[in-house]
């Protein structure tokens, strides 16, 4: 083995070409390679990493694969007298765990969420059957929105889901405000008290409705499906209730009981403290309004996506363990595209000169790119040219006479290496892909190299230190790249924080102005409109000032609080405004 070694590649020109993959290793912080196996620094752990054939959203296939894992993992633990620990890590148990999660919560909470609404019906309502007839729009908007979603689309987004538990809060109040006219009016007919509360139900439908319309226009497919999933719901509830929901209200009894609590005689009670305290509630308001004020300065977006993940307490443990064990570092990356592979290739000849610099300079560190192992067609014949002009037939010629005298003094046959030197002095032909098939060197290139129809891209990787000098790097590099791209952790932490502020105000916007409109359409009067939105904004503005002096932020999924307070924090001042109409007539 060591004779064809040092016959074929005296000069171990092979070593220097091999020496251009140690830059991959330090994609690879944690590991050591021994015996074929991947090893952490420690030597006590052996990674093992698989590519899945289905994608992580397959949450089905996911649990099939785990619970194969699982068990198999069991019995390994058990033949070893659990001398060893087998730990799963990877996008596909922890999207399983958010799915189960987020299932598992939805169940919980529609259980807790209608318990109360159950109770507060036995509570408030003359009659107990009452208490069970809140749900029945929620049952009927439920199962019309999912028979209606189920012809528009084949999968539902766990956003989407918790959507079901959403609705329900919302949706009750139309059979509430229905179910508690009739009861409260026992000398109207159940016909009158539905004609006299179909405007203010269907005006807060429709307002809820339009806010929730402004998800339609969200980036995020989950928002956008749950936007829809509402709207329907919404409108088939609010239909349901005024115009079905009298027909299943059973006749009155002569022994109607009491409630247990009377509401009304209890909001009797508040409005008359509230009279009598007018002042003190008032400049309670004022202090509560003006610390808002303070608070706005603190209100803030989060873009941590990360914060949004669950992961089951062993699972956790284990992503915990991986990421002491191989490494808590992320690179940072960048990617040139073109439409054709050389073009890319040239690109990231280019870049990684620029890196090559910049990593002199102290900016970058371990710089981990093809262009070593596989240059541009252009940097090919360059190299092969500088290699030519150096191994010249002169020059090969005096190497053969050099090598046969020593060959002869060592104790070799005369020409031992002529194969070597016959390779020196042949043309040779720009390497591709191909000429690395079946071996480590062509997985390295395509992990590296994505080749579509149109389009090729090319991922460099690297350690930045020093954060802060970001843009610095990027000035460096887009000064001779304008179209590279470039994504960092803290990068991406930053760019979704942007994305959920301009998703935020524009939201906000939207719901606004659409809650606006549709109030206008239903009371046509701008003092009105003005007074009934009024309480609205107030709270808005109340709640985003709150945040901040909690410091709590504002992500993806929570922004949505906006959507409620706009939509279904309208809907009070749409029936009070109402109800004194009524009385003003």
């Amino acid at each position: 083995f060591s004779a064809n070694d040092l016959i074929q590649d005296p000069l171990n020109m092979s070593g220097v070409i091999l020496s251009r993959l140690e830059v991959f290793k330090s994609e690879s912080l944690g590991v050591s390679v021994q015996k074929s196996r991947l090893f952490s620094r420690d030597n006590k752990h052996i990674l093992i990493m698989a590519s899945v054939s289905f994608p992580a959203v397959d949450t089905e296939k996911s649990r099939r694969m785990m619970d194969f894992l699982h068990q198999a993992k069991a019995e390994v633990e058990e033949k070893y007298n659990q001398k060893i620990h087998i730990g799963f890590s990877g996008n596909h148990v922890a999207t399983l765990d958010n799915a189960s999660a987020i299932r598992g919560d939805v169940q919980r909470t529609v259980t807790v969420l209608s318990a109360g609404i159950f109770i507060i019906g036995l509570l408030f309502f003359r009659r107990k059957t009452h208490a069970l007839l809140i749900f029945l729009p929620t049952t009927v908007s439920m199962a019309a929105a999912s028979a209606l979603f189920s012809f528009s689309q084949t999968d539902i987004s766990a956003v989407a889901l918790g959507c079901g538990a959403v609705l329900i809060g919302i949706t009750v109040d139309f059979g509430i405000h229905v179910l508690f006219g009739i009861d409260a009016s026992p000398h109207q007919s159940p016909e009158a008290v539905v004609k006299r509360l179909k405007r203010p139900i269907l005006a807060g439908a429709f307002t809820t409705m339009a806010a929730f319309s402004s998800l339609a226009f969200s980036s995020l497919d989950g928002q956008r499906q749950m936007g829809l999933f509402a709207i329907a719901g919404i409108f088939f509830a609010a239909v349901f209730s005024v115009t079905l929901l009298k027909f299943f209200v059973p006749g009155r009894q002569a022994g109607d009981r009491r409630p247990v609590i009377d509401l009304i005689g209890l909001c009797d009670r508040l409005m008359a403290v509230r009279k009598a305290h007018l002042k003190w509630i008032s400049a309670a308001g004022l202090i509560l309004a003006l610390a808002s004020i303070t608070g706005i300065s603190d209100f803030k977006f989060d873009g941590d996506v990360a914060g949004l993940n669950y992961l089951q307490p062993g699972t956790q443990a284990d992503m915990d363990d991986f990421l002491n064990t191989w490494g808590r570092t992320s690179p940072s990356l960048m990617v040139v595209a073109a439409e054709t592979l050389d073009t890319a290739l040239e690109k990231n000849d280019t870049l990684f000169d620029i890196l090559t610099v910049l990593q002199e300079k102290g900016l970058v560190e371990k710089v981990t790119s093809v262009s070593t192992i596989y240059p541009s067609l252009e940097k090919q014949n360059r190299n092969l040219s500088r290699f030519q002009n150096y191994f010249t037939r002169e020059k090969v010629d005096e190497m053969r006479r050099e090598f046969n005298a020593a060959a002869v003094r060592e104790g070799f046959k005369p020409d031992t290496f002529s194969l070597f030197l016959s390779g020196l002095d042949r043309s040779s032909s720009p390497l591709s892909v191909s000429d690395y098939q079946n071996t480590a060197v062509e997985k390295l290139i395509k992990a590296k190299v994505i080749v579509k129809k149109e389009r090729t891209s090319i991922l460099t990787t690297m350690q930045i230190p020093d954060k802060s000098k970001i843009p610095r790097i990027l000035e460096a590099v887009k000064s001779e790249l304008p179209g590279i791209r470039f994504l960092d952790k803290k990068e991406f932490i930053s760019t979704i924080t942007r994305l959920v502020d301009m998703e935020f105000k524009r939201l906000t916007l939207f719901a606004a102005v659409s809650m606006m409109l549709v109030i206008a359409l239903f009371f046509k009067r701008l003092k009105l409109v003005l007074i009934i939105v009024s309480p609205v904004f107030l709270a808005a503005f109340i709640t985003a000032g709150i945040l901040g002096h909690l410091q709590i932020p504002v992500n993806l999924i929570s922004m949505i609080f906006i959507i409620f307070v706009f939509g279904v924090g309208v809907d009070f001042s749409i029936f009070l405004a109402s109800h004194e109409a009524e009385r003003a007539k």
